[in-house]
């Protein structure tokens, strides 16, 4: 027998495989098919990541933020879903729309949660009144902005140290001997809620502090008066009759301070703010009363005080209720 006919020595019996035969199964993978661990799914040849509702190629569930608008989704802009950019696919995949609290294409306004239908006479930025319609000779005005001059009346004063100008708004002069005569306006009434400004302005004298200036109401007799006196920085120097005020400390008035008066007539009450803060709150007899004003300026403190009845914006604008003067 020669060598080539010779058994092989190191051949395996019949009955088994030769080792350099064996071929090792395929390691699990994403796309075979087989949900492995790791995996949320695997649909083989049916992953797709352009195709809604499939497993993605990477084998995580179809979801929000992947681009592909599946079933339950509006849109899907993948990594641009933004809830802060007008017309663009919020975050959880819903459309822009109104109350999401972004100012889309073709609306005026989104505050989101706070819009609201609710209140028909909400008072907007610009409107001195609001009452939910566009008709005149009701409580307001059909452009809701007070509408006819108001002004203080120079014939009401007999003080010769008081001067008006400003389209008789604004009241300075001079009044060394401040005898605490002032001027009102023609606007008498003994109803409603209404609300006016005064701004103090050093337009002499050496300091920019305790404006001598003063505004109220005064009743039609002249026998009630509740005046805020700037200088003194309280309601007792030129307040008359019968009248009640808390606090009754000091709060003076300064060169560009604006006092805001509040006036009830149905409570009998007068709540003065400065710069929006609330001061003083006041009490007087039931009565018909009209607005008051005066100043008693000297050397050292000499501010003039200009009037806002309504005719141009408020600072501050009055409280919810009240009304410019009728």
């Amino acid at each position: 027998m020669d060598a080539a006919e010779a058994p092989d020595a190191f051949a395996p019996p019949d009955a088994f495989m030769r080792l350099d035969a064996f071929t090792a199964p395929d390691a699990p993978r994403c796309g075979d098919g087989a949900l492995s661990a790791g995996e949320a799914c695997d649909d083989g040849a049916a992953n797709s990541d352009t195709q809604a509702d499939a497993c993605r190629t990477d084998c995580t569930e179809h979801r929000c933020g992947d681009g592909v608008t599946d079933t339950a989704e509006e849109c899907d802009d993948g990594a641009a879903n933004d809830d802060g950019t007008p017309d663009v696919c919020r975050t959880d995949c819903s459309a822009p729309r109104c109350g999401d609290g972004v100012t889309d294409t073709g609306e005026a306004c989104d505050d989101g949660a706070a819009n609201s239908d609710a209140a028909v006479d909400v008072r907007d930025t610009g409107e001195w009144c609001d009452d939910g319609n566009v008709v005149g000779g009701d409580t307001c005005p059909a452009d809701c902005r007070a509408s006819g001059a108001r002004a203080w009346d120079p014939a009401t004063t007999t003080d010769p140290g008081i001067e008006l100008s400003n389209g008789n708004l604004t009241i300075s002069g001079t009044n060394p001997t401040c005898a605490y005569d002032g001027v009102v306006t023609p606007r008498a009434t003994a109803t409603g809620r209404w609300y006016f400004e005064h701004t103090a302005l050093r337009d002499g004298g050496s300091s920019d502090t305790r404006c001598p200036v003063a505004i109220g109401i005064e009743s039609l007799d002249g026998a009630t008066r509740v005046a805020w006196y700037g200088y003194h920085g309280s309601m007792t120097t030129l307040s008359l009759g019968t009248y009640a005020c808390a606090p009754t400390g000091e709060i003076y008035v300064d060169s560009g301070d604006v006092i805001g008066v509040a006036w009830d007539a149905d409570a009998g009450t007068v709540a003065y703010t400065l710069d929006g803060v609330p001061t003083f709150t006041c009490t007087v007899p039931a009565g018909t009363y009209l607005p008051f004003g005066s100043h008693c300026n000297d050397s050292i403190h000499h501010c003039s005080g200009t009037t806002n009845f309504g005719d141009t914006a408020f600072a501050f604008g009055p409280p919810d209720g009240y009304l410019p003067l009728p």
